[in-house]
């Protein structure tokens, strides 16, 4: 009968164990990919500016970085559209988190 208890208690702890693994494993594969969180700072550009990128004479990700204690991606992009002067830019700055895959904050900024 001690026997019996031991073995339950130990498949318990086991199983226990593999569910926790499992639910951990699960968790760090549904984060954000750094190609995930361009792609979506990407499309909402495309809301925000009609006709990007064909109207954009310059569109680059000038900068990206993922913040460890928000968990959260951060995406600068510098735009200047045809005809705009050479010093003119339009810098947009998305901050998404990385399990939601929800912008957080979205802040734009026009350069003359």
């Amino acid at each position: 009968m001690k026997m019996d208890i031991e073995r339950l208690i130990v498949a318990l702890v086991i199983i226990v164990f593999v569910f926790t693994s499992a639910g951990t494993l699960v968790l760090h594969g549904s984060m954000l990919t750094r190609e995930d969180a361009i792609e979506i700072s990407r499309n909402r550009n495309l809301q925000l500016i009609p006709g990007l990128p064909e109207r954009a004479e310059m569109y680059r990700l000038e900068k990206m970085d993922y913040d460890n204690q928000t968990g959260a991606w951060q995406l600068v992009w510098h735009i200047r559209l045809v005809g705009s002067p050479s010093a003119a830019r339009i810098i947009i700055t998305h901050v998404i988190d990385a399990g939601t895959g929800k912008i957080l904050h979205e802040y734009t900024l026009g350069l003359l």
